[in-house]
């Protein structure tokens, strides 16, 4: 029997604010955990514990937390994201999720995240007109899916429980995992009736533990690249069925970037607030080094270059750059429906990516090595119609010198399932390269060339 599809009361275009916990009237103080930052007690300056008093009959007095007690240095939070912020900036009571909160809000009050204005309005090419595309892009009054919102939570659970033709092939499509430990995917063996345990996370977010699912497939909803994009950037796997994240209110997301894609993420249901990083050098490497850690957003969001934030509303869009790092909290249980996309504007942070995967031994597999073989060739391809391909094409293999990462990407693709479309691809490569002409040497000692630098 399929579950059943009614939205319940506080989980449909509407949100509720955080719920604060009930607390026995003998309970005078709960501690907040102490941060990373607070200095050390002394003999001179003691130890300060931060709590907040709860009103009991004895006490009028409530004391605030830390981070809600100087007013004075808010920062300017849009209008339209206030209400829905603001419990989380200076009102948290709720210990079991301010772990989950901490990061977000210490960005936002420190200002290293500032908020996002880059924003597109209805279709069309005047959608785009002062719009940087290098940019994450808040896309209003643009109905990307064109589906009423509750048919697509019906597909959406329909998928997790694999009620629809095929369902042996995709029942298991998608990821599972439970709050707090996004690194650890669950398994039907390991957690038995865990896509029912989901299903009631999604509509009892305060129960625990809570779970949720990311990347399920949801067959024959298309969301492919935004067309006023696709007409100015040089794409391709230009059609992909979507698949979609359903996450109980309260749930902290932390993906890495997406290996140089574009995303377009559609909020079907549910509000979110997002953050995003831009991806340099720095910022890409702290994360690459942090990805088997649960609490990687926590401890990178002090060390990483300014970025910044939104609040996303159900039916609104976000358009990610390629490379761009990325972090969601759930004000509401939600569900986004994403896809990725390929073009040769990705290609120096895919480039970037993947080398410094093989540097620190994690990359392994050979999808990726594919994924840069063809947005190189789309560079090239692209290149004697726009000469800045050419220069991002040469700086790309240069950041993958076999010499100085240890390993080659041929390495990667000897004798595996692939090999033969990532040879042809590198042969290709080689022959615009040769034709195009220009400086192919490599500076390492040892290597013999950027063209040694290909499978």
């Amino acid at each position: 029997m399929a579950p059943h599809c009614q939205s319940d009361e506080g989980h449909g275009t509407q949100y509720r604010t955080q719920k604060r916990p009930r607390l026995e009237k003998s309970m005078k103080s709960v501690p907040i955990q102490q941060t990373d930052n607070e200095p050390p007690a002394t003999k001179s300056q003691p130890k300060h514990r931060s709590t907040f008093t709860v009103r009991t009959a004895k006490s009028s007095h409530v004391e605030k937390p830390e981070h809600a007690r100087d007013a004075s240095n808010k920062p300017e939070i849009p209008n339209a994201w206030r209400k829905a912020l603001d419990p989380i900036l200076y009102n948290t009571l709720d210990p079991e999720r301010e772990a989950r909160i901490r990061p977000f809000r210490a960005g936002i009050l420190s200002g290293r995240l500032q908020a996002l204005t880059n924003f597109a309005d209805g279709t069309g090419p005047q959608a785009l007109d002062g719009v940087d595309l290098n940019t994450p892009i808040v896309w209003r009054n643009h109905d990307f899916v064109g589906t009423d919102p509750l048919e697509i939570q019906c597909a959406l659970e329909n998928a997790i429980f694999g009620f629809y033709d095929g369902s042996k092939k995709n029942q298991t499509s998608g990821l599972r995992y439970e709050a707090d430990k996004p690194n650890r995917q669950i398994l039907e063996r390991d957690v038995p009736n865990i896509n029912l345990r989901i299903l009631q996370s999604f509509r009892n977010p305060s129960m625990t533990p809570l779970y949720f699912a990311i990347n399920t497939h949801v067959p024959g909803f298309v969301l492919g690249p935004t067309p006023e994009i696709a007409e100015r950037e040089h794409t391709f796997q230009v059609e992909t069925e979507s698949s979609a994240n359903y996450t109980p209110e309260s749930i902290c997301y932390a993906p890495p970037q997406d290996n140089g894609t574009r995303g377009n993420a559609h909020h079907a249901l549910g509000p979110k607030l997002w953050v995003f990083y831009p991806p340099t050098p720095t910022n890409i490497t702290r994360l690459i080094h942090l990805h088997t850690s649960n609490t990687k957003y926590a401890l990178l969001e002090p060390s990483l270059s300014p970025g910044l934030y939104a609040l996303l509303e159900s039916s609104q869009t976000i358009q990610i750059p390629p490379g761009w790092l990325h972090a969601t909290y759930a004000l509401a249980s939600s569900i986004v429906n994403g896809t990725n996309w390929w073009s040769a504007e990705g290609l120096a942070s895919t480039a970037l990516i993947l080398s410094e995967e093989i540097k620190v031994g994690q990359h392994k597999e050979v999808g990726d090595v594919l994924h840069l073989l063809r947005c190189l060739k789309a560079a090239v391809d692209a290149a004697p119609h726009k000469p800045g391909f050419w220069t991002d094409a040469v700086r790309a293999l240069r950041l993958l010198c076999p010499v100085q990462l240890g390993a080659s990407l041929g390495d990667f693709v000897f004798r595996k399932r692939g090999n033969k479309e990532a040879n042809g691809l590198a042969g290709e490569i080689r022959r615009a390269l040769r034709e195009m002409g220009g400086e192919l040497g490599c500076e390492s000692e040892g290597c013999g060339g950027l063209l040694e630098h290909l499978p």
